[in-house]
């Protein structure tokens, strides 16, 4: 499941040998209080539901569609599958992290949440990955979505709405205000081309007339596997064979691409964010990941401007 918000890596009723990160105790044990079945064969994930007292049933056979929840979207199938957040707040976020994407394919989370590592540090880790720069989503000038008040109050809240939901093709369209007051609104459209192949693309709309120019960045946070990178596509030597990466851009959009591991850019290039390159699975844990940045203009002269991330998997 995605790392989304705080999830610190806290479990108060360890009632099963499962990892952390393993939520089939929790699935099994409310699909039988709620539902009277198992949905997953017998498991060591079946303890907390006998510590709890949920009798032993038969294992459905229903297989759950994708569907959009009150926050999140999710498209694909079992094998490959995206969970976009799409959230609408009606109360307090923890993270500003609208239109970030988590890729999945076979068990392996292929684009990361960086999670939360530490509340309270010395910078720049006072909470710093709650920001929307590590996220995996576009920024504007390094800034939030949201305006921060603290380490963990934003004001003017970025609301995002889904425009176009489609599971049969697998293709969702959503858009969310965070930059707004920049005289911009962020949408993105994911596709699942096939199980193999997936492409976002994020676009800009102009709300309000704006004279300054700007400089947005598409982040994607991706394991710490060997790399090799050819102009602006990242080729990852994944445990189940390739995962690539490559940017497209609408014509007059001129990019400029980086790779960032623990801070520093491995394309040696300056000023380089120190919180980007990091990922924390649980509290007080972190780890080396990359951070394949593509940045590019943003002028008022130019209209229609998008860029296309591809993402193919190729199986050994």
């Amino acid at each position: 499941m995605p790392n989304l918000g705080h999830n610190d890596g806290s479990n108060i009723l360890p009632l099963s040998p499962c990892q952390y990160q393993d939520f089939r105790p929790v699935a099994q044990a409310a699909a039988r209080a709620f539902l009277g079945e198992s949905i997953f064969p017998a498991g060591s994930w079946d303890e907390l539901s006998l510590w709890l007292g949920l009798t032993k049933t038969h294992q459905s056979t229903k297989h759950l569609s994708p569907t959009p929840l009150e926050n999140l979207v999710l498209i694909g199938n079992k094998e490959s599958r995206a969970f976009l957040r799409t959230a609408h707040y009606i109360n307090r976020p923890a993270h500003a992290d609208q239109l970030h994407l988590d890729l999945w394919f076979k068990g392996y989370n292929l684009t990361l949440d960086a999670g939360t590592f530490l509340y309270n540090a010395a910078s720049p880790w006072e909470n710093s990955l709650a920001g929307s720069l590590v996220h995996n989503t576009l920024t504007i000038d390094d800034q939030d979505q949201m305006n921060r008040a603290g380490k963990f109050l934003w004001l003017d809240w970025a609301q995002s709405r889904v425009l176009e939901y489609d599971p049969d093709i697998n293709e969702v369209i959503a858009d969310h205000n965070g930059y707004q007051r920049l005289g911009m609104i962020h949408r993105r459209q994911l596709r699942m081309v096939n199980p193999l192949e997936w492409q976002v693309t994020d676009s800009l709309t102009y709300c309000n007339q704006f004279r300054n120019t700007h400089r947005a960045r598409i982040h994607w946070l991706l394991p710490d596997w060997p790399w090799t990178i050819n102009d602006n596509e990242l080729i990852l030597d994944a445990p189940f064979g390739n995962f690539m990466i490559s940017f497209l851009s609408t014509p007059g959009v001129s990019c400029d691409f980086d790779l960032i591991r623990c801070g520093k850019s491995l394309l040696l290039k300056p000023s380089t964010p120190a919180i980007l390159g990091w990922h924390s699975p649980t509290y007080n844990q972190l780890l080396p990941a990359l951070s394949f940045c593509c940045s590019f203009g943003i002028s008022p002269s130019v209209t229609n401007q998008a860029i296309t991330s591809n993402m193919k998997i190729i199986q050994k």
